[in-house]
């Protein structure tokens, strides 16, 4: 790891990949990006629909926050086995649901995923793998940061674990 960097983008979630990847399309700045977590090589995340239940595990790939509904989030395309499906169902009696991340367990709906030829497509697949050549961005695996180093009222570094060893990044 880098001793200095221009930016540090601590997490590599979905937005973090894209900030990390877009920062370092500039070869004059130096970005490091911390995950607590691996990479996301295994099989199991690779799959649609599977590898969102794989990653959903808190045990493996989830801190296990939980968050608030989002409202909104219409407008997705819709298929004709989908809808042939869903007819069928609400048919038998089930609720059709326009958002399966409500607290409702019961009903049939449309499943949000992000997929490219064929395979789960996460922001680190489609941001992070594509710029692994990079010699500008630096993706830092199980590093854990555990706070924030201020000067002068600006974040300008991180204390982070790593390993069995506590560090640091700035």
């Amino acid at each position: 790891m880098p001793a200095a960097c221009d930016y540090l983008v601590i997490g590599s979630g979905a937005a973090d990949a894209v900030v990390a990847a877009r920062l370092s399309d500039d070869p004059d700045i130096q970005v490091v990006l911390l995950e607590a977590g691996g990479r996301d090589n295994s099989l199991l995340l690779k799959l649609p629909g599977l590898g969102f239940a794989v990653g959903t595990h808190p045990r493996y790939y989830n801190w296990g926050h939980e968050t608030a509904p989002v409202p909104g989030l219409m407008g997705r395309p819709e298929l004709r086995i989908c809808e042939a499906f869903s007819a069928a169902a609400a048919g038998m009696g089930f609720p059709i649901l326009d958002d399966l991340n409500r607290d409702t367990v019961d009903g049939f709906g449309y499943y949000d995923i992000n997929v490219g030829d064929g395979r789960r497509l996460s922001t680190a697949t489609a941001f992070l793998r594509p710029n692994d050549s990079r010699s500008n961005l630096t993706v830092v695996t199980g590093a854990l940061a555990t706070r924030l180093i201020n000067k002068g009222g600006r974040a300008v570094g991180a204390d982070i674990l790593q390993g069995a060893g506590l560090g640091k990044s700035r």
